[in-house]
C-alpha cells in the first residue's frame, strides 16, 4: 500500500485545521456598522420565469434549453433559483416525520436540484 494518500489526507485535515473560516468571529464596533455604501448594497435579481428558458424543463436531451433561447443575463437567476428550490428539497427531506431508509434519504437526495442540475450542465460545458 501506497502511502500517498495517507499524506494527502493529513494534508488536507491540517490545511483544514489551519484555516480562519471556522473561527468565531466578533462584533462589530460601533463604528464599523455606519449606514452600508452605495456599493455594498446587494442588487435585488427578479427572475422573469417566463423569459428565463431554465425556469422550465425542455423537451430536449438532458432537459436543457435551446441554446439560441440563453442569454447571459440568464445564468444569474437561474443559478439563485436553483439553489433555492434544492435547499428547499433537502430541508424538506430532513425534517420529514417518518423515520429515514434509503429511499426516503438517500434516493430523494439524489433527485434535488433538477434546475440547478440543468443550469449547471448547460453553463459548465460552455
Amino acid at each position: 500500500m501506497s502511502s500517498k494518500p495517507l499524506a494527502l489526507a493529513i494534508a488536507a485535515c491540517l490545511t483544514l485545521a489551519a484555516t480562519p473560516g471556522c473561527q468565531t468571529m466578533t462584533q462589530p464596533d460601533a463604528t464599523e456598522s455606519a449606514a452600508p455604501t452605495e456599493a455594498a448594497a446587494p442588487v435585488a435579481v427578479t427572475p422573469d420565469i417566463k423569459s428565463n428558458p431554465f425556469f422550465a424543463p425542455s423537451t430536449l436531451y438532458m432537459h436543457a434549453p435551446a441554446f439560441d433561447k440563453i442569454s447571459n443575463e440568464s445564468y444569474t437567476p437561474a443559478f439563485e433559483e436553483g439553489m433555492r428550490q434544492q435547499i428547499a428539497e433537502v430541508e424538506a427531506i430532513a425534517n420529514q416525520a417518518e423515520p429515514a431508509s434509503f429511499d426516503n434519504t438517500i434516493v430523494a437526495m439524489e433527485r434535488t436540484g433538477q434546475m440547478l442540475s440543468r443550469v449547471s450542465t448547460v453553463f459548465f460545458n460552455l
